[in-house]
């Protein structure tokens, strides 16, 4: 099934009693900043317990994320337990989401991908004037098959397995942020509506303060010596000058967002019989 942002996540609108809180929206590969969206039978994000390979999987501060974000082709299974479950799962709420990452098995299976969208695809944000600039790439492959050495270990491929998992992320997105900034006439202390004068209030009381002298344009103007130049040197160096007009808001800021990332997974079965299994894996999440 096509994820938007391939996020197992998103599948949970296939679930009956759970909802999706970011429906319509691309989901995050994980890295350093990931962000549960499933609501189950009517609980807030932070209700579900969320386990990958049996072990705790949750952002104990805020409870609302999930620590390691596997990609699609490497998990194995998803289940979300609602009612009636063991009481091995009632750590936390009444729902548990357990996340099974694949393994090896007896023959050699292997699988390359690459996701590509660019600005050509991409229709025009209502509040910008152009597409907004888009590319994303997300690349990587999975290889998994038997640990063996030929006619000495594993012979009947039965024994000791591997799995290895890479997915790389390039993306830089463009964003659409409008705000307020001060004018050029605001920094030079020019401005269209009254402005009082602190150091007349009396007794502190600004209700008593007269206003500002005015121009031969009618506009309110605080005398250069009154203005600190350290902090304009400050408001222009961190506060850009308009750029868009629409109300209130006066500046635009279409700076892409970047992303780069790498996920790798290793991770080794090895069975000693019918009934002992041991299993370890490696998580490498770098952002």
């Amino acid at each position: 099934l096509p994820l938007n942002g391939r996020n197992y996540q998103s599948l949970s609108a296939l679930m009956p009693g759970v909802l999706n809180t970011s429906q319509g929206t691309a989901q995050g590969q994980g890295g350093f900043g990931t962000g549960n969206t499933m609501s189950i039978n009517g609980m807030g994000l932070s209700g579900t317990l969320y386990e990958l390979d049996g072990v705790w999987n949750m952002n104990t501060g805020n409870m609302t994320q999930t620590t390691i974000l596997p990609n699609p082709d490497s998990i194995q299974e998803v289940r979300t337990l609602q009612n009636n479950i063991s009481p091995k799962y009632t750590l936390l709420g009444a729902s548990v989401v357990l996340v099974q990452t694949r393994s090896g098995s007896r023959d050699f299976h292997g699988a390359a991908w690459e996701y590509f969208r660019n600005t050509d695809l991409n229709s025009r944000n209502f509040f910008s004037p152009t597409v907004l600039p888009y590319h994303q790439n997300i690349f990587g492959g999975t290889i998994g098959g038997p640990l063996m050495i030929p006619k000495l270990y594993n012979r009947d491929r039965n024994k000791t397995f591997f799995f290895i998992s890479e997915q790389g992320v390039k993306q830089s997105e463009g964003s659409t942020q409008t705000g307020i900034t001060p004018t050029a006439d605001q920094r030079n202390g020019i401005f269209n509506n009254p402005i009082k004068d602190p150091l007349t209030a009396v007794n502190g009381d600004l209700s008593t303060a007269s206003y500002f002298p005015k121009n031969s344009a009618g506009q309110y103007v605080i005398p250069a010596n009154r203005l600190n130049s350290n902090s304009l040197t400050l408001l222009n160096a961190t506060a850009n000058l308009p750029n868009y007009s629409s109300g209130a808001n006066n500046y635009i800021n279409t700076n892409p967002q970047v992303i780069n990332q790498l996920d790798s997974q290793v991770k080794v079965d090895h069975n000693f019989n019918d009934k002992v299994h041991l299993m370890g894996e490696y998580f490498d999440l770098r952002q």
